[in-house]
């Protein structure tokens, strides 16, 4: 009797998709039986990193911060007077690290900070393989 009632649990257990369908399935089996089963069921899930992530977010922004202090303002391309400004595409009058956009040519733009002006032109690779002609 035990092993038919197992076995009728564990197919409906199979055939359902979602836990509301396991429930349902059991409080047919055990109609007569008093078991009470919860509507919906919540589970806590535990984050191992959660006391982490607060100090990693802290560090994540110092090191951005002391990236874009350091590192160069690169100028990728520019198109229809927007420029390619580190990834992300700016107007005239738009702010890049502290810096305004003060005209955007083809090929450069400038910027103004303060009473500082940088003007910075379009990034080009160096050639790392250069082909030369063979000795004879």
């Amino acid at each position: 009797m035990k092993l038919l009632i197992f076995l009728s649990i564990f197919s409906s257990i199979v055939s359902a998709t979602d836990i509301e369908d396991i429930i349902k399935s059991i409080q047919k089996i055990n109609s007569d039986k008093a078991i009470k089963i919860p509507k919906s069921i919540k589970y806590d899930i535990y984050d191992p990193f959660s006391s982490a992530k607060p100090i990693l977010n802290a560090e994540n922004k110092q090191q951005k911060k002391q990236t874009n202090e350091l590192s160069p303002i690169i100028l990728q391309t520019t198109l229809n007077h927007r420029a390619f400004i580190d990834g992300k595409w700016y107007n005239k009058g738009e702010i890049v690290r502290g810096y305004k956009i003060q005209k955007i040519s083809k090929d450069s733009v400038v910027l103004v900070k303060h009473s500082k002006i940088k003007v910075i032109s379009i990034y080009s690779v160096k050639n790392i393989l250069e082909m030369k002609e063979p000795k004879k």
